[in-house]
């Protein structure tokens, strides 16, 4: 998880730049860390730190 930890926040912030509608979901970031990043770990890695991450990105903002 470590390796794309950096890759997840950059989206993040990006989409909480962008309306709610067209903010990406914690599967899309799922699928494009397997195709793009040749991502290995599992879903609920993925989605369990995209919930924590969202929550401490949001107070920032």
């Amino acid at each position: 998880m470590g390796p794309v930890k950096p890759i997840i926040d950059k989206w993040i912030k990006e989409d909480l730049k962008k309306k709610k509608k067209y903010h990406r979901t914690a599967k899309k970031m799922f699928q494009q860390l397997k195709k793009f990043h040749s991502f290995k770990g599992a879903y609920r890695t993925v989605r369990d730190y995209v919930s924590k991450r969202k929550k401490e990105l949001r107070e920032d903002y």
